[in-house]
This record gives structure tokens, sequence and C-alpha cells, in this order.
């Protein structure tokens, strides 16, 4: 299954490791869901997260941007071909429904529901990170499987920062080496 984040699920996970949103994050890398993303989308990632207020403390640029070029790393990078626009009330918002749907996102998952109520007429059903957790964990309780993989990436980010930082950059030089300019571009 693929969703798409909202920036607010992002900034709402770096705030605080308490809630839906850090929970939601830290079981990235999954084998059960695939978070979708643009280049549009990608680029509001980092212009959000890299302010001062949005960053955990002691948290650089740098290493907001390496984190986020992770998570890109993890994602479906899905190219848009038709613009819904204007659709919603936000451009921002736009842009989000215009991933899901170009990506077959059944999800959109925000803290902004208000401004994806017309998202159901493109197929596309906006949820919160609460909801979308309860969601699937109940599906995967009803499937019958006792175990699900649920790694707490932040805790290894920190702790192991350095190698990450390091295979990022290795896989940003393979990317250049194999000519895949648009993958080296998110890694850099």
């Amino acid at each position: 299954m693929r969703v798409v984040l909202d920036t607010s699920v992002l900034v709402a996970a770096a705030r605080s490791r308490n809630g839906a949103s850090y929970q939601l994050v830290s079981m990235l890398p999954s084998r059960n869901f695939e978070i979708a993303l643009t280049v549009a989308l990608y680029t509001e990632w980092q212009a959000v997260l890299t302010r001062v207020e949005h960053r955990p403390r002691g948290v650089t640029v740098d290493a907001s941007l390496k984190f986020l070029r992770y998570l890109a790393s993890l994602a479906h990078v899905q190219d848009v071909h038709f613009l819904w626009r204007p659709f919603l009330r936000d451009p921002d918002d736009d842009m989000v429904l215009e991933c899901a749907v170009a990506s077959g996102s059944q999800f959109i998952v925000t803290h902004n529901m208000k401004d994806f109520k017309r998202a159901p007429e493109l197929k596309v059903q906006a949820i919160t990170p609460a909801d979308f957790l309860k969601l699937f964990f109940d599906a995967f309780s009803a499937a019958g499987s006792s175990r699900l993989k649920t790694p707490d990436f932040f805790a290894r980010f920190s702790s192991n920062f350095l190698s990450i930082a390091a295979a990022l950059s290795f896989l940003a030089d393979l990317f250049s080496c194999l000519n895949c300019s648009f993958l080296a571009a998110l890694l850099l």
C-alpha cells in the first residue's frame, strides 16, 4: 500500500517522540506500506523541516537534510504528468494531492484534515497519523499475523548517524556513477 506523508506529519514527528507521527515515521522502512514522494513535495519537506522552529534541539540543517534524503531513498518517487490545480484551497495541498493521485496512494496522512475535504472526489482519503496506525494495526491483526516489524528508526538514526551519512554519501556517488542524476540529486 502506498501513502503520502504530508509535511505536517514530519514536523510533528520531529517535535515529539510521543505521538502517532513519530511512531509512523519510526516504522520506516516497512514491508507493509510505502511512502510516495514527488520532487515538489520533497522540496517542501526540505523548506519546512530545515527551519529552526521545526528542527529538534541540537539538530543541524545538514542533519535534517540527510534525514530527508534517507526518507526519499525509501520512497516511491513519482512523476506527476497531470496537475489537478486548483482543486483545493491551498496550492501546497494540491501538490500533496497530486502526488497521491499520480502514485495511486490510498491515503494522505496529515494533521490538516480540513485542507483535504475534497480528496475523496479523486479516490484518496485524508487520514490522521493516529487513525492510519489504528487502521493499519487493525488490518494487520485481522490478517492473523502476530508479528509486525516496527523498527525505531529515529533511535537508530541518532546512534548510527555517521554510518547512515556514510551510506547516503556512498549511494549518492553510486547513483552519480550509474548516471542516475535524479536519484543522486535527492541524496546530495
